[in-house]
């Protein structure tokens, strides 16, 4: 189902990437994994295909997201695939293709990236700088996913048992849910705390 990768990169201390399968794979398990992922996920990194880019299963994928109030990111992948000409035009269609789902678009060349010549990190340094921005103001995304988890764990919790025989007693999920955000602003003081 996963496999996790570290690397000691100054980064990766304050933010995950999660690298999801396609969401439009020809696996269903594909699928379900990255949809998964979506559901936990504090913003979204969303590459896209120079060769083929705001497909409409993409956009649909992207506005399920955008609508359950996840930042969404574009990375326009390839782009030196793409005459210089229509470099512009590329990036101003998918732009408004996108145009309140996607917040800001990176495009890049990975290849030009990967070569190294001085003066040309493939539109990397762009897309890094906002990596970086997102980790340092990542705590109110971080808390929206969080209230999202508890919800689904709360409303996971309130779906009558399958056998009732074996049923557990009725829980009160106004008090289940006061617990829970008493302890959340107990953790919140002492994480604040920590930090002075």
């Amino acid at each position: 189902r996963e496999v996790e990768v570290f690397e000691p990169h100054a980064l990766l201390r304050d933010l995950e990437l999660v690298d999801t399968p396609g969401t439009n794979a020809l696996e269903a398990s594909h699928e379900r994994v990255a949809k998964g992922f979506l559901a936990d996920a504090d913003a979204v990194l969303w590459l896209f295909s120079a060769d083929q880019p705001g497909k409409a299963t993409e956009l649909a994928v992207l506005r399920s997201a955008h609508e359950a109030g996840l930042p969404i990111f574009g990375v326009l992948n390839k782009i030196d695939r793409v005459d210089e000409d229509d470099r512009t035009k590329l990036v101003a269609f998918l732009e408004q293709s996108t145009a309140g789902i996607v917040s800001e678009l990176f495009p890049v060349s990975a290849r030009a990236a990967l070569r190294g010549k001085p003066g040309d990190d493939g539109g990397l340094t762009a897309l890094r700088a906002r990596l970086e921005r997102l980790a340092r103001e990542g705590a109110p995304w971080k808390r929206r996913s969080a209230v999202a988890a508890l919800r689904r764990l709360l409303a996971a919790a309130s779906d009558p048992p399958a056998s009732t025989a074996l049923a557990p007693a009725p829980v009160d999920l106004a008090a289940v849910e006061t617990a829970v955000r008493g302890a959340l602003a107990d953790a919140r003081l002492g994480f604040r705390a920590r930090l002075e």
